[in-house]
């Protein structure tokens, strides 16, 4: 979890929390006044990542973690312990209910809304990762082997329907994600294996790739039925007359005198 997400947030300047604070976040009175301290400081990575005089959250005061501001475990704390915890926490128990729905602030009134409150996905993050320092140097990947195997086992479904063959290259992926003592509980079976399939598969292997809108859309899933399965949030905004395509980018449209007869795809 550690690996793939950061889940410690952290100060950029001194914040004495309030009563209304511990209020609003249902705090123990206990720790009104208690200053959650910035960790901003000058950079002292090496020269290529930031310019010098820059400065970055994460850097001072994260002893003891005196200046966590937000913290999202995976795992579920005790009310009664979360409560004392001089920074907002957001665990699983405050994102979904006991039917592993996400909370929506309608159906649990008397609670604070945390739902945009997760761990943030840290694939490509640099060295430090935090709420106002998102930044990636690396190179950005156009087509990796595991997406090449992927593409394998979905052509195998399509051409023959050769579920062995799918389930074959599938499984080279789930076993190299696997932790090495339980790399038989990760494999797919031949029956597992069709198109709905691999693209669940795709979605974990690919997140953060950029690849989930083309894929949705060419599998005829790009609609309000499947968000209202998958992503409830995000459904009551989906717009298919709108979202099935993208914006005409605005420099195309400023570079032609017809810019009227393209319109802007309602974006």
């Amino acid at each position: 979890f550690a690996n793939t997400f950061t889940y410690k947030f952290y100060a950029s300047a001194d914040k004495v929390i309030t009563a209304a604070l511990a209020t609003a976040y249902q705090k123990d009175p206990s720790i009104v006044g208690k200053t959650i301290l910035s960790t901003r400081q000058a950079y002292t990575g090496p020269d290529y990542f930031l310019a010098s005089g820059g400065t970055f959250e994460e850097e001072k005061n994260m002893t003891n973690d005196v200046g966590l501001s937000v913290f999202t475990p995976n795992w579920v704390i005790p009310t009664a312990d979360k409560r004392k915890i001089p920074a907002l926490v957001a665990d699983p128990s405050d994102l979904f209910d006991s039917s592993n729905n996400y909370k929506l602030p309608a159906s649990f009134p008397n609670e604070p809304s945390l739902i945009n409150i997760f761990p943030a996905f840290k694939k490509f993050s640099g060295k430090m990762y935090a709420q106002s320092n998102q930044n990636w140097l690396g190179d950005i990947p156009i087509i990796r082997l595991g997406e090449v195997y992927l593409i394998a086992a979905e052509a195998a479904i399509l051409a023959s329907n050769d579920v062995l063959k799918a389930s074959n290259y599938v499984n080279v992926i789930r076993k190299r994600a696997a932790i090495t003592s339980r790399e038989a509980e990760m494999l797919a079976t031949p029956a597992e294996m069709n198109v709905a399939y691999i693209l669940k598969e795709r979605g974990r292997e690919l997140a953060g790739e950029h690849t989930r809108w083309i894929d949705l859309k060419r599998t005829g899933n790009l609609t309000t039925a499947y968000f209202q399965q998958t992503n409830p949030i995000i459904a009551p905004n989906f717009d298919p007359k709108k979202h099935t395509v993208r914006p005409i980018p605005q420099y195309f449209l400023d570079a032609i005198t017809n810019a009227s007869e393209f319109g802007n795809n309602g974006y």
